[in-house]
Formats: structure tokens, sequence, C-alpha cells
């Protein structure tokens, strides 16, 4: 309940000015089970907010989050760890290993 407090109740993802125009992207890399990027999507309308999280539990219950809050139009989920590697981004999906 801390976290859920934290972001919904006592606001701290709140800015003195939203970070984007609405009808922009957000990526949240490290998405866990949700509470980001639900909340980014209520309160400043992007066109999209992109997901990525490693664990298949934790995209369970972001896939619940997203759609029980009526944002599987806005919220693209995938399961993949990004990570940094000889100087270069990778990431790593289950579909299509590196």
């Amino acid at each position: 309940m801390g976290l859920y407090n934290e972001v919904w109740r006592h606001d701290c993802y709140r800015l003195c000015q939203p970070p984007l125009r609405p009808g922009g992207t957000i990526v949240d890399i490290g998405a866990k089970v949700g509470m980001f990027a639900p909340y980014v999507a209520r309160e400043f309308s992007p066109q999209r907010v992109y997901c990525s999280e490693p664990s298949p539990m934790a995209v369970a219950d972001l896939q619940q989050n997203v759609y029980a809050n009526g944002f599987g139009d806005t919220i693209r989920i995938f399961q993949s760890l990004w990570r940094r590697a000889t100087g270069r981004n990778s990431c790593w999906s289950p579909r299509r290993q590196r």
C-alpha cells in the first residue's frame, strides 16, 4: 500500500509543469506492476506509453492494471530487459534472445 499511497493519494509524480504536451510518448523502463504508466496516461494524455518489464509475474499484474483502468489503447507492454553492455544498448526478450 505504501507505493500506491505515494503515487495516487499523495501525488508524488505531480510536477509543476507537465513533462510533455498531450499526444506525446512516454517510456517506462522497469514498469513493475504498473503504478507509473496508468498515472501518466491519466494525468498527461500521451498518445502512447511504452512499458518494459522483464518479470513475467509483474507483466501479468501490469496487464491487469492497464486493462482494468481502461488504458489498453494507450499503454503498450513489452516483456523485456534493457541493459547497457560493451558501450551499446541492447534489449533481451523471451521471444528474441541475443
